[in-house]
């Protein structure tokens, strides 16, 4: 079962494009606003596609929280910077929000519960893709392949990209067991 993109997104028109340098930077400012209002005892941490060097994208970024006790105080304190929460958008253990007008790059935000599932997927994915290039190229190819042929149905992008992140999720989750011990 995947985890990542089993969910409910309002994207009209499906836009990936070649890996960018400038990601980096704009994760890091949207980073520094948030820690205005959230305390640096939560990880607020650069996932997905934009994170990974050289690999096309859309922008991703989460906050992963402990326990369920914070979620709520998290919730306030990304209220009073502007974003809005959205629920859990059918993903238990994660927590979506979005904005109508922040100065940052186009990005998701998502408070996701540190030690779930959800959220080892996108840490997994990320280290496995950043160490092997063979597969991120796949990946990349097949996200800018899916992007063209589908640029206005959202579903089947994500249903293209499915089988293939579910494959390295597989293989990432081997490769982080053997490399961890």
């Amino acid at each position: 079962m995947i985890h990542l993109w089993d969910i409910d997104v309002k994207t009209k028109h499906v836009v990936v494009k070649e890996y960018d340098s400038a990601w980096k930077s704009a994760f890091l400012e949207i980073q520094a606003y948030l820690y205005q209002e959230v305390p640096s005892k939560f990880l607020i941490e650069h996932v997905g596609s934009t994170s990974i060097e050289g690999l096309s994208a859309k922008p991703i970024i989460d906050i992963v929280y402990e326990d369920d006790s914070d979620k709520e105080f998290l919730i306030h304190k990304l209220s009073k910077l502007g974003y809005i929460h959205e629920g859990d958008l059918g993903i238990v253990e994660r927590e979506a929000f979005t904005y109508d007008d922040l100065p940052f790059m186009k990005h998701h935000l998502y408070v996701i519960k540190g030690d779930s599932i959800v959220y080892q997927d996108h840490i997994y994915l990320k280290k496995y893709l950043s160490v092997h290039e063979k597969e991120k190229k796949q990946y990349g190819d097949l996200k800018l392949l899916l992007a063209k042929r589908f640029p206005n149905d959202i579903d089947r992008y994500y249903e293209g990209k499915s089988p293939f992140i579910q494959d390295i999720l597989k293989k990432a989750s081997l490769w982080m067991m053997e490399n961890t011990s």
